[in-house]
């Protein structure tokens, strides 16, 4: 969306939607914006901000990638996606094991 036509490149344009994303909260904070146009318009920049980034990765050298390509990018953000599932319910298992105080 931005990365070849605006000519920006993956990293540039990943930092400007993640710039626009931390201006949505700030303004929630501090001017507060009404929270559900934050949410929607988090929601809309949730899919840009996250394609830069795997375009980055999946992309080839030429086209300023690191040519990982699609299958190695889908498989190593699976299995970190697992880990992360797996690693959170151990801790919630371990708070619950725990008896309660008082």
């Amino acid at each position: 969306m931005t990365a070849a036509p605006l000519h920006l490149g993956y990293v540039a344009s990943g930092v400007m939607f993640a710039f626009v994303f931390v201006l949505t909260r700030l303004a929630y904070r501090v001017a507060g914006l009404n929270g559900v146009a934050v949410y929607w318009i988090s929601y809309v920049l949730a899919r840009p901000l996250g394609t830069s980034y795997a375009d980055r990765l999946g992309v080839t050298l030429a086209r300023d990638g690191l040519n990982w390509g699609p299958v190695s990018e889908a498989l190593i953000f699976s299995l970190a996606f697992v880990i992360g599932v797996l690693t959170l319910r151990r801790t919630d298992r371990t708070k619950s094991a725990a008896p309660p105080i008082g």
